[in-house]
């Protein structure tokens, strides 16, 4: 009797116990239902409409792709727990991301952070919406290989707008105007000015050659070129630029060719290690002298250098 009595307490407890973890379950399901959310505006301040396009999808993927939300479409009806916005702004030499949420109580939240490059966009959205929607500080959410430039190194050639280089290079007369064609080894000299996506220079080369005859080329010139490309450790530019050059070739046996005037000239490169504090620069270059040498044509160099910016 007594037996009994024990298998059927156990079994009302065991049946009991089991009730109330099934309730505990149910009820940890039913808290853990995401929250319904809209993305409702995507904007952008000194920004291209492209640019406002590709942050309005890496927020929308991200905000799929979190288990605590479910993104509600544009055409959905219902009215959304928690509504998203997104704010891209071009501040001169960098970019700032805010991505805020109201709330359906009329609270808000919001997180923002500061880019470099606009290519680091990725990682800046993703973490901004963990952010967000887990209610917690940025910087919980570096992982590694995560962490923006701006976190790791304020400072650096775009923040300082000012820098030096020294280069070296060859250079070939193309225009026969100095009676030889053969290769010229040189050296330059700069002052830069880094606007980022503009850079204005100060620069002097010197050029030596003596393969039949010995040539001699200087010139001085101030230009400008416009960073057309940017990525996180490269650049890719175009520019122009005028000044005052000097060519020389002494023959023997024959008059020496010269040629002293205004020059105008063009050029197209890659900066490699942007946003280090030494960058380097590798550029194709073609200027042209306004005056021929004793009647013949007009003297045109063209030249590759690889420079050293700091």
């Amino acid at each position: 009797m007594e037996y009994r009595l024990a298998r059927v307490v156990a079994k009302r407890c065991a049946l009991f116990i089991a009730f109330v973890l099934l309730g505990f379950g149910s009820a940890g399901r039913a808290s853990a239902a995401p929250v319904t959310a809209r993305l409702v505006a995507v904007e952008g301040t000194a920004v291209e409409a492209s640019e406002i396009e590709i942050v309005r999808s890496l927020v929308e993927n991200d905000l799929i792709g979190h288990q605590q939300i479910r993104l509600l479409a544009d055409d959905e009806p219902g009215t959304a727990q928690m509504e998203i916005t997104a704010t891209l702004t071009r501040l001169g030499q960098s970019y700032l991301l805010t991505i805020s949420a109201r709330f359906a109580d009329g609270s808000q939240r919001s997180r923002k952070h500061k880019m470099f490059y606009f290519d680091e966009i990725d990682v800046a959205v993703e973490r901004l919406v963990a952010a967000l929607i887990e209610d917690v500080d940025l910087f919980s959410t570096v992982e590694r290989g995560a962490v923006l430039d701006a976190e790791q190194e304020p400072e650096s050639l775009v923040a300082s707008t000012i820098g030096f280089e020294l280069g070296v290079g060859p250079a070939w007369p193309v225009s026969n105007a100095l009676g030889e064609n053969g290769t010229m080894w040189g050296f330059h000299a700069a002052v830069v000015w880094d606007l980022r996506d503009i850079l204005v220079d100060l620069r002097t080369d010197f050029l030596f050659g003596n393969d039949n005859v010995d040539t001699f080329a200087f010139t001085a010139t101030i230009g400008g070129r416009y960073v057309w490309y940017e990525a996180r450790r490269f650049g890719i530019y175009s520019g122009v630029e005028v000044g005052f050059g000097h060519v020389e070739s002494k023959r023997s046996k024959r008059p020496n060719l010269e040629s002293n005037a205004f020059l105008v000239g063009g050029n197209t490169g890659i900066l490699m290690l942007r946003h280090s504090d030494i960058n380097l620069d590798l550029r194709a270059r073609l200027v042209m002298l306004t005056e021929s040498t004793r009647g013949k044509r007009l003297p045109v160099l063209f030249g590759v250098g690889l420079g050293l910016r700091f």
